[in-house]
């Protein structure tokens, strides 16, 4: 019994240092947004979490023996340990993940990245007359074409479209479909 306990004793102080560096840091790096003297943190969030990773499945797989009638703790603090270790790995990966805990600015900058990933312009020069009151109502009936961004000129039109609702090709394609001899002004 004696060397039972020796032994988990370094796997003990192995493992809660694991955990610091895994659980504690994350949160600090999760306060890294409104707190700038934690943004080195966030440098090495992938680092933190595969170490979350890893003492997750060692806590799982002890636990799962211990269910499983294969290992036997200590006394019940250690049970109880490795039952509050569980949770906060859990929890800390949850954070990691989810990251609850954004700055307003964070956000904001998230959204407008969003924005622009799904938006783009796009600059039509057409080869024949056309009617610009009626070509700015044909182009705003297209969907995924933002009807307020929609612009005829004498010559071309310029819109702005959603990329994940329609595609140069099919607004270009409605057109000539509608009679008129369409070039993408490059």
């Amino acid at each position: 019994m004696t060397f039972k306990s020796v032994y988990s004793l370094p796997i003990s102080l192995f493992f809660s240092v694991l955990h610091i560096g895994c659980c504690i840091l994350p949160l600090f790096s999760a306060a890294a947004g409104t707190l700038p003297y934690f943004n080195i943190f966030t440098r090495y969030k992938s680092i933190f979490t595969v170490i979350q990773l890893l003492l997750l499945v060692y806590l799982f797989t002890v636990l799962a023996k211990y269910y499983m009638g294969k290992k036997s703790f200590h006394n019940q603090t250690e049970r109880i340990v490795m039952h509050l270790s569980l949770v906060i790995v859990v929890v800390g990966l949850f954070i990691g993940y989810f990251e609850p805990f954004k700055s307003e600015n964070q956000r904001i900058a998230e959204q407008q990245f969003a924005f622009f990933k799904n938006h783009r312009r796009l600059e039509i020069t057409f080869l024949n007359e056309y009617d610009p009151n009626r070509l700015e109502q044909e182009v705003r009936a297209i969907s995924g074409v933002k009807p307020g961004r929609v612009t005829a000129e004498p010559t071309s039109v310029v819109l702005t479209y959603r990329s994940d609702q329609t595609t140069r090709k099919v607004i270009l394609e409605h057109l000539e479909s509608k009679g008129y001899k369409v070039q993408e002004k490059q």
